[in-house]
């Protein structure tokens, strides 16, 4: 499967937020 660079930036952003979310919901 090719991922077009949109999509990848579209998972890696995605990524990035849950990670965000992740971190600053254990607080």
């Amino acid at each position: 499967v090719t991922l077009s660079a949109k999509q990848v930036q579209q998972l890696h952003d995605r990524k990035q937020q849950a990670t965000l979310l992740h971190k600053s919901s254990k607080k």
